[in-house]
């Protein structure tokens, strides 16, 4: 598979509790990618969340992010935008050897550090 890396711009409500749980996109085909995106994500200072998501619905002949949206949309007020993260005649379509999605600057602070997502896992790790 061929992976394209879209960039998203999400307005935050309440992904805090899914994210720390695990339960947002649980089951998908996408789940550990969304989490490793959004754990690397960034959040403004407007409570918009940015993260890189490696996408591949175009390969499946879908649209971008076409099953993850519906997903975000449940637990996001409004997806704001989703580009690739270079134009897609100049995409190798080999994302894990390619720099376009390394030379995106996210704006906002670390997601995990602002939503203090490392405590829930920290609990977990603390009650094995």
């Amino acid at each position: 598979m061929r992976p394209i890396n879209r960039f998203c711009a999400i307005q935050h409500s309440q992904p805090t509790d899914s994210i720390k749980s695990g339960s947002l996109a649980r089951g998908q085909i996408f789940y550990e990618g969304m989490h490793t995106a959004l754990r690397e994500g960034t959040i403004d200072e407007t409570d918009i969340v940015h993260f890189v998501e490696v996408c591949y619905c175009l390969e499946g002949g879908l649209y971008p992010m076409t099953m993850e949206i519906p997903v975000l949309n449940k637990y996001f007020e409004e997806i704001i935008e989703v580009r690739d993260a270079r134009l897609r005649e100049q995409c190798t379509m080999e994302c894990e050897f390619c720099d376009c999605t390394r030379n995106i600057k996210l704006p906002g602070k670390s997601l995990v550090n602002e939503l203090n997502l490392n405590k829930g896992k920290e609990e977990q790790l603390g009650s094995l």
